[in-house]
């Protein structure tokens, strides 16, 4: 529901932008390497030469904004009339990065450039077209675009471009399209489309639909349909039909389902009553999973955290850490007292970013810990490089100079991992700085891997 949404929002927009919005590069720098902070400044100046130096340092550095470089750059090429190059630039990005949002957008360019046929244009093109008819209908009397959308999903047409006028239709709303799509969802028509008229069924959020969503969940046995049923379910907010989902499903992935779904739109006290009615300790357990991270409910967690089984506390445990309480978190591991325990504190830490994470690893006494926090601290905070070679000098844990191995491939640091691994003795601490520069695609480590294959 979520993606239809958003593809047709896309297409009404779609008339006022380009498929490349020169505005997208005027977002705020946190998070950005400075060489691609520099390289967005130089797109906003529309300095395209220096864009793509800019973009070629993160390429070459191997850093996290790789793929959104790779697509900037061939913008930046684009904007040169350097078609060609271009082209090859967002080949590379398609072809590392596939799964990438900025794979996706890089399509966009490529069609804007012509290549690959402009990536059968003419099909693509054709639905783009549709796509802008189809939006068009929302202006149009009700009645009269009813009627239209009928015609169009009887005819002759790929089912993604149907669910999309079942959405359009939807939004229409009348008894005549709500009829439609009750019927679809039924499964006495357009079969292929009968997800799509479930999931649209949320959005009427009548008596009516909820009453064949409710005779729909009853009489399927697709897991399918019933997941699609319980997403429909969060757009109509219907907290009584995913608690009954909950109290009567046999499936435990559609009760974990139901009960994330009653969390999402605001179920979350319906769910700590029914925690604390439960007598089955593995139905009290789906209900803590199913609570999402992040919800206002420290107080209830910090109880069964007190009080429940140890899976439950584990449980309870990560969530605290998604409140970003780090005093308290501080507060539970002072009292904590046994080592596996500690270390679950230590993961809400990590989740919550809290400088506790230093302080522990400066101040404990068990090896074992203080690895535990170093791995913290290199995930959440990136500590400089001179400090993870020092760590590395001074300690004599095993664990914990592995995580500082750890913590330097983080950081791209291949020149002082080939350093590490020339000299250590130890066996087991060289393979693992080995491991770490096979990796890594900076030239250092290249250089190393052929050295020990005797090239």
């Amino acid at each position: 529901m979520v993606r239809t949404i958003f593809i047709f929002s896309f297409v009404l927009a779609s008339s006022l932008h380009s498929a490349v919005p020169e505005a997208s590069f005027r977002a705020t720098n946190s998070g950005h390497s400075e060489a691609y902070n520099e390289g967005r400044t130089a797109l906003r100046k529309r300095d395209w030469s220096t864009a793509v130096t800019c973009f070629e340092r993160v390429i070459k550095a191997e850093e996290v904004d790789a793929d959104g470089a790779y697509y900037w750059k061939a913008y930046a090429l684009s904007k040169q009339k350097r078609k060609s190059e271009a082209l090859a630039v967002i080949e590379t990005l398609v072809t590392r990065f596939p799964e990438s949002t900025w794979s996706r957008d890089a399509r966009t360019l490529k069609l804007e450039l012509g290549g690959e046929a402009a990536l059968s244009q003419q099909e693509n093109s054709d639905e783009d077209l549709i796509m802008v008819a189809l939006s068009s209908l929302m202006l149009r009397p009700r009645d009269e675009a009813v009627l239209e959308l009928k015609r169009f999903l009887a005819g002759d047409h790929s089912t993604e471009i149907k669910e999309k006028a079942l959405f359009v239709l939807s939004q229409r709303g009348g008894t005549e399209a709500q009829d439609l799509i009750r019927e679809i969802a039924r499964g006495n028509q357009y079969p292929k489309l009968r997800k799509a008229a479930i999931q649209n069924l949320g959005i009427f959020r009548d008596a009516a639909s909820l009453k064949i969503l409710d005779e729909v969940y009853a009489e399927s046995q697709d897991k399918n349909i019933k997941e699609a049923i319980i997403h429909s379910l969060i757009v109509a907010r219907a907290r009584d039909q995913l608690l009954a989902v909950f109290e009567s499903e046999t499936n435990r992935d559609l009760r974990v389902s139901a009960m994330r779904a009653l969390s999402i739109i605001g179920g979350s006290a319906k769910l700590e009553k029914l925690y604390q009615a439960q007598t089955e300790p593995a139905r009290k357990t789906e209900i803590l999973e199913a609570i999402v991270p992040g919800t206002k409910m420290k107080t209830f967690f910090l109880e069964v955290y007190r009080t429940g089984s140890s899976e439950d506390r584990e449980i309870a445990l990560r969530n605290l850490g998604f409140s970003k309480d780090c005093d308290l978190l501080g507060q539970l591991y002072d009292e904590a007292e046994e080592v596996e325990l500690k270390k679950q504190v230590l993961e809400a830490m990590l989740l919550a970013t809290c400088d506790r994470l230093q302080e522990v690893f400066h101040s404990e006494k068990d090896p074992e810990l203080r690895a535990q926090a170093l791995r913290g601290i290199n995930l959440r905070i990136r500590p400089p490089i001179s400090f993870l070679l020092e760590v590395y000098r001074d300690e004599a844990s095993r664990e914990i100079r592995k995580q500082v191995l750890e913590g330097l491939f983080l950081r791209g640091a291949a020149k002082e991992l080939v350093n590490i691994a020339r000299v250590e003795k130890d066996e087991e601490l060289r393979l693992a700085a080995v491991r770490n520069l096979s990796l890594m695609r900076k030239e250092e480590a290249r250089a190393y891997m052929q050295e020990l294959l005797g090239n």
